[in-house]
């Protein structure tokens, strides 16, 4: 079966409907809401999964986007350590 939302996929997973291969922001946002509905494996050979932040070259940053630049490390690293205890590491 192909879905094309991964939070969809999750709760068809949690109904039995087979396994699925998701990225790690849907699985911690739907472990979030209903914690006890899946698990996590890990693959042997792990598969990058990159989050990129652009903004134009030949123009300053603002205060805002700096702030938000800040936020979104701090984020980063709350993610980090969800995803660790959510492989139990």
């Amino acid at each position: 079966m192909e879905v094309h939302n991964t939070s969809s996929v999750c709760v068809m997973v949690r109904e039995g409907l087979g396994i699925s291969i998701v990225n790690p922001f849907t699985f911690i946002d739907f472990l979030q809401h209903d914690p006890d509905s899946l698990c996590i494996r890990p693959f042997i050979k792990p598969i990058p999964f990159n989050v990129n932040l652009i903004k134009p070259m030949h123009r300053p940053s603002s205060e805002l986007t700096e702030r938000f630049i800040q936020c979104l490390k701090i984020t980063i690293k709350e993610f980090e350590t969800q995803l660790l205890t959510a492989f139990d590491y």
